[in-house]
């Protein structure tokens, strides 16, 4: 993943299906051995700054509950930016939110209706 598209993503000047398009075979091999126990590859490219906002947060949920990024791209995401040293998150709040979209097998899983509530709560 290039953080420069998740930035294009989070900023709409990437679109949705061309993001997952980017990512798929990483997001594929990353879903085939988590849970198999042992390493699972995240490859982040830092070739952009990228600061998380709550409002990319939301963007993130809004996009999840409305199928257009999957559990496990969603994951897959949300492991890249807590690895990547170019990610900024502005507060715990967002910082949190991230590790809550994390590996599925571990937090189990991140459902639509917490996505829905992130998405609608205030202040946020």
């Amino acid at each position: 993943m290039k953080l420069s598209s998740l930035q294009g993503l989070l900023n709409k000047t990437v679109s949705p299906e061309d993001f997952v398009s980017e990512i798929s075979a990483e997001v594929s091999e990353y879903q085939s051995l988590i849970g198999k126990g042992g390493v699972v590859p995240i490859r982040v490219t830092e070739d952009s700054d990228v600061t998380i906002t709550r409002s990319s947060i939301k963007l993130l949920c809004s996009l999840y509950a409305s199928s257009k990024l999957s559990q496990f791209e969603l994951a897959y995401v949300a492991d890249g930016m807590q690895l990547a040293e170019q990610v900024e998150f502005v507060d715990s709040w967002v910082a949190d939110s991230v590790a809550e979209f994390t590996d599925p097998e571990i937090n189990g899983p991140f459902t639509l209706e917490r996505a829905s509530e992130i998405v609608s709560e205030s202040g946020a």
